[in-house]
């Protein structure tokens, strides 16, 4: 394996962003009221009923016109609603007695840039898909999820100060709290230099730096931050909103400022997950070279009941046949996660894979927490990744019952289906949490457009020359739709690419390694642009286009 992973995020966007305080009520009713309803209408102004109040020093009122055997009764000081409930049910003139409850209008108050935040809840904006985004606020209906449930991020450290997420890091117990020193000083055991907790980490108080073996993980990157903000950023009027508001983020760096960190450093941040308590691991890097070593810190995992969540990748290839870890190791706590865009597509960048990719979630321009309290924009299956741990996050705090196994099943059976998922990813959907918390098994989408399929023989200069620009064509007339098949594709993997454009020469995916036969995604309009881009070394086959597929635009 490689001597360095590779950070799984790209195309870094930045926008400054803050977030939304959301509270769900509790059953609430007058405290010294209660309304009873009669079975007999005239006996509600009877003596009888009049003593009957008497009994417990009780007063009446009859504000309603038409339910005219209705009374709200007012209570004397120490007679609880609920003991003047039990005394008026067992009055013969009486039919029910209930507390006189207080309701609320629906209110949800979330921060002006809430709405930014497509991924947890899509209305359209920026010409996105209405509902393409995992249901948050009806889950959060359910669960906000728990801070006794532990997340860890192996990534470039967080941001633990950070006012968005200061209050659900998690903090290692045994290592926090004050105690007297001989001289009889109140000192602080988070900074004596002690391993009072005895787990071979000195005043690991918020995790550990293993990139730099120190006891300080605080991000001095940005990405870890962004991927803990996604997860369990607070709902407390600032910043942006985490799918797990309630949670707690333990902070595990093995990647240092420049995105990089070896196997060695992700292996020690794994394993100290596992010890210190960890119930999910969010992981937004990768590599290609599998690592026996980590496939069995990964099963040490599973076998404590520990689910690994990855990112596939951000290469547009196929992980069936070219693999990224530790997204691909088939361990079966992994959960490898594709992004989707705003759209309710998958995301131009994203690796997928039918056998070896579960599923998809938001990943495009996802907006987050960053280092020095900051707020930025993102793209990658590195934001697709944390939407998923923070989703398995609320199920473990709701389903506490529930293995790694099971949540991760009931994620993936409960994804949003549609027909651009379906042949990439395993599950054929996106993530939705909502889905997840009630067990909604959704239909799939149907596909709604009609391909016509038209043979086009097309390739590249085999092998293409050094520092080649070029391009090629497909128009087809009438078409509102347009997508091309190439036989073959062989290009060096991150080196040379294959950008697929439409008729404004916009970018709508880029292709590079081997990608063997394939359909490109569909491009809006008639007109399909092929770009070809290598480097000066290091030439490759190039690609054969064998046909294309149109949908006509009927109107």
């Amino acid at each position: 394996m490689t001597n360095f992973l590779r950070c799984a995020s790209i195309f870094v966007f930045c926008f400054l962003f803050v977030s939304v305080s959301y509270v769900f009520g509790v059953e609430e009713y007058v405290k010294n009221e209660v309304l009873v309803k009669f079975k007999d209408s005239t006996v509600v102004e009877s003596n009888d009923v009049f003593k009957l109040h008497k009994k417990i020093d009780a007063k009446y009122r009859s504000n309603f016109k038409i339910f005219n055997n209705f009374q709200v009764i007012t209570l004397p000081e120490g007679v609880s609603v609920k003991s003047a409930i039990s005394f008026y049910e067992k009055s013969p003139f009486i039919e029910f007695a209930e507390p006189n409850y207080i309701y609320r209008a629906f209110d949800f108050n979330p921060d002006p840039f809430f709405r930014e935040q497509w991924g947890l809840n899509n209305t359209g904006q920026h010409s996105g898909k209405v509902g393409a985004d995992i249901d948050a606020i009806f889950a959060w209906g359910i669960s906000e999820g728990s801070r006794d449930v532990v997340v860890a991020v192996i990534d470039t450290g967080v941001d633990y100060s950070h006012p968005d997420l200061v209050n659900n890091i998690w903090k290692n117990k045994g290592e926090v709290g004050q105690y007297i020193s001989n001289e009889g000083q109140t000192l602080d055991r988070a900074k004596d230099g002690i391993d009072n907790d005895g787990n071979g980490f000195i005043d690991d108080v918020y995790g550990w730096n293993f990139y730099k073996k120190t006891n300080d993980p605080k991000d001095d990157h940005g990405h870890g931050t962004h991927c803990a903000g996604i997860i369990g950023a607070s709902h407390n009027g600032i910043g942006i909103m985490g799918v797990a508001p309630n949670v707690s983020i333990m902070s595990l760096k093995f990647l240092g400022a420049a995105g990089n960190g070896t196997l060695e450093d992700g292996i020690l941040a794994t394993e100290y997950a596992i010890l210190n308590g960890a119930h999910i691991l969010s992981n937004s890097w990768g590599g290609d070279g599998y690592s026996k070593a980590m496939f069995d810190v990964i099963e040490q995992a599973n076998k404590k009941g520990i689910l690994y969540v990855a990112a596939a990748g951000n290469d547009h290839s196929n992980n069936d046949t070219q693999p990224t870890y530790p997204a691909s190791y088939p361990n079966k706590n992994v959960v490898s996660v594709a992004a989707s865009d705003r759209h309710d597509q998958a995301a131009y960048f994203t690796n997928w894979g039918k056998t070896s990719v579960h599923l998809a979630a938001p990943g495009m321009s996802i907006f987050s927490t960053i280092k020095d309290g900051q707020y930025k924009s993102y793209s990658g299956t590195s934001m697709a990744c944390p939407h998923v741990a923070g989703a398995a996050a609320v199920l473990k705090s709701y389903f506490p019952e529930m293995s790694h196994v099971q949540i991760k099943e009931r994620i993936l059976s409960t994804t949003q289906r549609n027909a651009y998922f379906e042949n990439l990813v395993a599950s054929g959907g996106r993530l939705n949490l909502f889905n997840a918390l009630a067990n909604k098994v959704p239909e799939p989408e149907p596909d709604p457009t009609e391909w016509i399929f038209n043979n086009h023989q097309l390739s590249s200069p085999h092998k293409y020359p050094p520092l080649a620009k070029l391009s090629w064509t497909i128009h087809h007339p009438g078409a509102k739709f347009i997508k091309v098949h190439f036989k073959n594709l062989v290009t060096e993997k991150r080196v040379d690419y294959i950008a697929i454009k439409n008729y404004l020469s916009d970018v709508k995916e880029t292709l590079s390694g081997n990608q063997g036969s394939m359909w490109t995604r569909a491009i809006e309009g008639d007109t399909l642009i092929i770009e070809l881009r290598s480097d000066s070394i290091n030439e490759f086959f190039g690609f054969e286009v064998d046909q294309y597929a149109v949908v006509l635009d009927e109107s």
